[in-house]
């Protein structure tokens, strides 16, 4: 087997705070990779839990680890459903996450962060609809050599 074990975290209870966690975790060396159907950079994955649950937004947690020296490799859906009353569209979002994660890889001396916006879909509402993070250290690369 090669690298850590999976946490599995089928209650979205429970898995917004493990990937805070994770996400804290990360440093130099490590990965990070998304894949999401939508996205929202200022939601807070520990509203309740934090002492500041500013600190836990998911832009906060991916800015600071690319800023640590992990890597964010995102693949993110262009959605094109529209919004509802008073929101920005899921594309918008998309777009701002994208952008935050370039301006995160630019303060980084070789940074190698990117997010795609994947626009190959031909309905509205038909793509990768699962969400996954998987956080890869130094030591499970070195098995996978």
């Amino acid at each position: 087997m090669l690298g850590s074990p999976p946490t599995v975290t089928p209650r979205s209870l429970t898995a917004a705070p493990q990937v805070s966690e994770d996400l804290q975790q990360t440093g130099a060396g490590d990965f990070v990779m998304l894949t999401a159907w939508a996205v929202q950079q200022d939601i807070m994955l520990e509203p309740d839990r934090a002492a500041d649950p500013q600190n836990t937004t998911l832009a906060r947690l991916f800015s600071e680890a690319i800023a640590r020296g992990a890597s964010s490799w995102s693949l993110l859906w262009r959605n094109v459903v529209p919004p509802g009353d008073g929101d920005i569209s899921n594309f918008e979002r998309a777009t701002a996450f994208k952008e935050m994660i370039a301006a995160a890889n630019e303060r980084v001396p070789g940074g190698s962060s990117r997010a795609i916006i994947d626009g190959r879909t031909p309905l509205p509402s038909g793509s990768h609809h699962q969400k996954t993070v998987r956080s890869l250290a130094p030591s499970a690369r070195a098995l996978a050599s």
